[in-house]
C-alpha cells in the first residue's frame, strides 16, 4: 500500500486533478468526491450533461462508492455555456443525494489560473489565480513516479484509440480471413508475437487473424490477462497453451504499459465485431492499476460492438462499485 500524501488546500488538489485522472481535462465538469474523513473516494470526470439529464445523473450518484460520498468539490473546465449548464446539473444531483458541495472551482488547466465560484472556506480566490507549481506537490511527485503522465486530454486520448486510415485498410483484410481454419501452431506464435513489445507489431492480415481467432476463446484471452498481470488475475480453468506453463515469461510491470498501448493498437487493426475481447483485455488491464480514462474508452468499444460480452460489464461493474484488485490510499485534502 502507497503512503497517504496529504494535500494542502484546494489550489493543490486541483493541480493534483490531472494526475488523479490521468489526463488533462478540457470542456469538462469533474467531480473530487470526500468521505467523513476528508479522504479522496473518487475524481471523476464529466461530459457536461444537459439539463433533460438530471435524473441520470442524480441516479449515477445514488449507487456504488459515489452514494457513500459525504462531501465533493466540483470543477468547471471550460466557459462554454453547455459545460456550465452541466456543472449545474451535476452540483444538483449531488445536492438532491445528500452530497454538500463546499467548492466550485473554474479551472483553466492549460493557462493553469483557477477562480472559485463557490467556497465554504473563505480563503479560495475570487479572482484569476495561478495554480500551485506541480513540482512542489508531494502527490503529484508520487504520481509521476508511479508513471502517470496527464498531458493528454480525453479527445486525444480518444484520438489515439481510433484507426487509422491504413488501420481500417488492415481491419478489412483481417475480415476476410474470419473464417479460415488456421492451425493452433499457427495462432500461437500469432497472438505471442502480438503481445512482444520487443518486435514490431504485425500489419501482415493473416498474423493479426490468427491473433484474433485465438482471443475469442475464453481461456486464451483469461490467460493473455493471467500473463499480463499474475498478480491480479488467475490462470485459466484448464491449460492454456498460448501464453501458459510454456510460454514466454510474465513481463515486468514497467512494460505492461507498453503491452495495453500494443492491445490498442491491435484493436484498431481488426474489425469491430472481432476486436471485443480485445478491448475487455486494456479494460481490465487498466482496471488493475487503479481505473482510468483508457479503461472507460475501452470499454465503450467494447459495449458498443456487443454490450452483452460478459467481462466488460464485470469490469464495468467494478469501476463503478470502486472494486479495485490493490487498494491503495488516495491523498487526503
Amino acid at each position: 500500500m502507497r503512503p497517504t500524501r496529504s494535500l494542502r488546500g484546494q489550489g493543490e488538489l486541483l493541480a493534483h486533478v490531472p494526475y488523479q485522472l490521468g489526463i488533462t481535462p478540457t470542456d469538462s465538469v469533474v467531480v473530487v468526491g470526500f468521505d467523513e474523513a476528508h479522504t479522496i473516494v473518487v475524481t471523476l470526470r464529466l461530459d457536461p450533461p444537459g439539463s433533460d439529464q438530471k435524473s441520470a445523473v442524480a441516479a449515477l450518484f445514488a449507487q456504488g462508492r459515489l452514494s457513500r460520498l459525504a462531501h465533493a468539490t466540483l470543477i468547471v473546465t471550460g466557459p462554454d455555456e453547455q459545460v456550465l449548464t452541466g456543472a449545474l446539473v451535476v452540483r444538483d444531483a449531488l445536492e438532491v443525494n445528500g452530497i454538500a458541495v463546499g467548492h466550485v472551482h473554474s479551472v483553466d488547466y492549460r493557462e493553469r489560473t483557477w477562480q472559485t465560484e463557490r467556497c465554504d472556506c473563505g480563503q479560495c480566490p475570487q479572482r484569476a489565480e495561478r495554480l500551485p507549481e506541480a513540482h512542489g506537490i508531494g502527490a503529484v511527485l508520487d504520481a509521476a513516479v508511479r508513471g502517470i503522465d496527464p498531458s493528454l486530454t480525453r479527445a486525444q486520448l480518444e484520438q489515439g484509440c481510433r484507426p487509422t486510415p491504413a488501420e481500417k485498410e488492415i481491419a478489412l483484410l483481417v475480415g476476410r480471413h474470419r473464417s479460415t481454419p488456421l492451425e493452433a501452431a499457427v495462432r500461437e506464435r500469432a497472438l505471442a508475437e502480438l503481445v512482444d513489445p520487443g518486435a514490431a507489431l504485425p500489419t501482415d492480415p493473416l498474423t493479426l487473424a490468427a491473433a484474433t481467432q485465438d482471443v475469442q476463446q475464453v481461456g486464451v484471452r483469461d490467460g493473455l490477462l493471467h500473463w499480463v498481470r499474475p498478480d491480479t488475475f488467475p490462470p485459466p480453468t484448464g491449460r492454456d497453451r498460448l501464453l501458459g506453463r510454456d510460454g514466454p515469461p510474465s513481463p515486468p510491470a514497467h512494460l505492461r504499459p507498453a503491452i495495453v498501448a500494443r492491445l490498442v493498437r491491435w484493436a484498431c487493426r481488426v474489425p469491430d465485431q472481432d476486436a471485443v475481447p480485445i478491448w475487455a483485455c486494456v479494460a481490465a488491464l487498466e482496471w488493475a492499476r487503479g481505473g482510468g480514462p483508457l479503461a472507460t474508452i475501452a470499454l465503450e468499444a467494447a459495449l458498443d460492438a456487443d454490450p452483452d460480452y460478459p467481462l466488460a460489464n464485470l469490469v464495468y461493474e467494478c469501476l463503478m462499485f470502486g472494486v479495485l484488485p490493490t487498494p491503495s490510499d488516495p491523498p487526503a485534502a
